[in-house]
């Protein structure tokens, strides 16, 4: 059957007369008129879906009310039932057995009654509490009728006693009556405590089921655009089963501490996610350089938009640079920051969530290789001990290697060396002032490979003889002149283009493998230096490559 227009004209067919539109003497007026007409359409629709919506919500409600009259109305049935067949029945050892039959078939009407799951889920709970406290209360009368048995008894035994005169049996008689009554008082008290404690025991349970009616309204409303889901849905869930105020207010606390935990859990198991797929995408970007992998992996990706534009632009910044064969500038200062951000996280300072952050919105300032150091670094599990030996032998050579570490302290060392100067002397002042500065901390960041490199060749040295030997290589690394770090960088950045030439050449010549290139192996470690044959070419850890003697 089609859905049915505000007009009183099928939506379908509505749709077809709104868009029979004269295009008339202008194509251009024509064609706006049919862009007007289809978005009137697509709000029609729209206003259609709403109205629908409200009205299935109002028709669902109207049964749900409907239904729990029925359910109550059961419930009242099945009370009278069982005091009339336990009136029937005199013997109290029946009375169990008559209260679960009732319930029994109670519970099979129940299911027949139209409802919604949390309207039913609440009527069923009502009817399980009310099958609790009709046993004990049965329990308990069949304890009271006992008691009211055995005062008879003891009565019926004192005017016997009475009637014979004799003064012990009525002394006997009267010790064993009031006994009976004492017992009487503790067992009616007892079982007036075992119903009490029933009847609290089932409302808290039915709070608690009033809670979980909220909080699966609430779990409904959460979807991937909105993963904190509606809470006034819960509220107004709750709202709608009329309980006294102070159940309601323990029910809606109870659904709100649910749905703050589920929230934690989400968060978490989202964060845990993202950081794999972050680790996945890492991957393809800077180590595997398939940007078109990546591309897809971030679109497919639960990273928020910032961070999927951010992973987009340089992506494309990165294909571009790749295009061009040319490597993107690292920015020194920024690579020193975070490479120390990155022993905070084994240092427990610095969460890895947020380094990823920082690395990603910094990466304009990173080349592959550097940025792939960076992960590494902070990937690779440190004891914390490692890791603060690391940032304290950096933070100790930094003063000593590079003139002014510290960006505001740098900043106030330009506009002094500056000041009075010609804008053109001051301009080329500036340049030469950051190619230096850029170098220095390059020369820090080799210093700190040298030093990671030593600790996982001794991963137990970190006292005495790890001071010595980074005290040793900050000696030579402070020695080096600015000439000297300018010229083995520039060797180093050779040796890359050629290892870039020869990667080119290896693809290139995949289909005939016999004519591919070699490349050098890297050599960082003194076992596998011993292991190379002689007259053989390597890369050493600076970068350089050289030939084995």
């Amino acid at each position: 059957m089609p859905r049915i227009s505000q007009a009183g004209i099928p939506i379908q067919q509505a749709v077809t007369q709104d868009i029979r539109v004269d295009l008339g003497p202008s194509i251009g007026e024509g064609l706006q008129a049919v862009g007007a007409a289809a978005i009137g359409v697509g709000r029609q629709l729209q206003e259609e879906e709403k109205v629908q919506k409200l009205l299935d919500e109002k028709m669902q409600n109207q049964i749900d009310i409907s239904g729990r009259i029925d359910s109550a109305g059961i419930r009242s049935v099945t009370d009278t039932n069982i005091e009339r067949l336990m009136f029937q029945s005199p013997d109290p050892t029946t009375w169990e057995s008559i209260v679960k039959e009732q319930f029994q078939q109670a519970s099979a009407d129940l299911t027949k009654i139209e409802m919604s799951d949390e309207t039913r889920a609440v009527q069923i709970k009502l009817l399980e509490i009310d099958l609790a406290e009709k046993l004990a209360s049965t329990q308990g009368r069949a304890v009271v009728q006992k008691a009211a048995d055995n005062r008879f008894k003891a009565t019926a035994e004192l005017i016997s006693a009475m009637g014979t005169g004799k003064l012990d049996d009525i002394a006997i008689a009267e010790d064993n009556l009031r006994s009976v009554l004492d017992d009487t008082i503790a067992l009616e008290e007892e079982t007036d405590a075992i119903i009490k404690a029933v009847k609290e025991k089932g409302n808290d349970e039915f709070v608690k089921t009033v809670a979980g009616v909220g909080f699966a309204a609430w779990e409904r409303t959460v979807t991937k655009e909105n993963p904190q889901g509606d809470l006034a849905v819960a509220f107004a869930a709750i709202d709608e089963l009329n309980l006294p105020e102070a159940d309601k207010a323990v029910a809606e606390s109870q659904m709100r501490t649910r749905v703050t935990n589920r929230r934690a859990e989400n968060t978490l198991k989202l964060e845990a996610q993202q950081e794999q797929q972050l680790d996945d995408i890492n991957q393809l970007i800077y180590f595997d350089k398939n940007y078109d992998a990546a591309m897809k992996a971030v679109d497919a990706s639960s990273l928020d938009e910032k961070a999927q534009s951010s992973l987009f632009a340089d992506i494309q910044r990165r294909a571009a640079a790749a295009v061009k064969h040319k490597d993107i500038v690292t920015d020194r200062s920024v690579f020193e920051r975070l490479y120390n951000d990155a022993l905070g996280i084994w240092k427990g300072s610095v969460r890895k969530r947020d380094f990823n952050e920082d690395l990603r919105n910094n990466s304009r300032f990173l080349g592959d290789e550097d940025y792939q150091e960076l992960l590494k670094i902070a990937a690779t599990t440190l004891k914390t001990s490692q890791a603060s030996a690391l940032s304290n032998a950096d933070r100790e050579a930094g003063r000593l290697l590079v003139n002014h570490v510290d960006e505001p302290a740098y900043a106030q060392f330009l506009a002094d060396s500056m000041r009075g100067l010609k804008p053109d002397a001051a301009k080329l002042f500036e340049s030469e002032a950051n190619e230096i500065r850029q170098l220095q901390f390059w020369n820090l960041s080799l210093y700190n490979k040298d030093l990671r490199d030593w600790i996982t060749e001794n991963p137990d040295k970190l006292g005495r003889e790890f001071a010595q030997y980074a005290n040793q290589q900050k000696m030579i690394y402070w020695s080096k002149s600015i000439e000297d770090i300018r010229a083995t960088k520039a060797e180093g950045e050779q040796v890359r283009s050629t290892l870039r030439e020869l990667q080119a050449e290896t693809d290139k010549a995949k289909q005939d493998p016999i004519k591919a290139p070699a490349v050098p192996p890297t050599i960082t470690t003194q076992a596998a230096y011993d292991k190379l044959p002689s007259g053989s070419r390597y890369i050493d850890r600076n970068g350089r490559i050289s030939v084995k003697r």
